[in-house]
């Protein structure tokens, strides 16, 4: 269980960079949303946003369609799939130069 919320969590922390402070007076950051969320909110967004033009329903480059992806069971089974993708989203191979790029700063 734990294993699964911290691949989540990367996932999430990885795609989005949406880490937010909290309002409290310590330096402590929380989630932007919580973990039951995360999938709706951030990571489907994000997905429809930046990659499924690339890797949808109507293209298929590289074999790769993420909109299938659209609960965390879905996402989990694929993992290594997704740690891919996390690592060309940061590496900047993806998206494409010709593509909006995400910010991924984590504020």
């Amino acid at each position: 269980m734990r294993n699964r919320y911290l691949t989540i969590v990367t996932i999430l922390a990885a795609l989005a960079g949406l880490y937010v402070n909290s309002g409290q007076t310590s330096d402590k950051k929380e989630p932007a949303v919580k973990r039951i969320d995360a999938v709706e909110k951030v990571i489907v967004p994000f997905v429809s946003k930046h990659c499924v033009e690339c890797h949808g329903p109507k293209k298929k480059n590289a074999g790769l369609a993420l909109h299938i992806y659209t609960d965390e069971k879905s996402i989990l089974k694929d993992r290594k799939k997704w740690h891919e993708v996390v690592r060309m989203v940061h590496s900047g191979e993806m998206p494409q130069e010709k593509r909006p790029r995400p910010d991924l700063k984590v504020s």
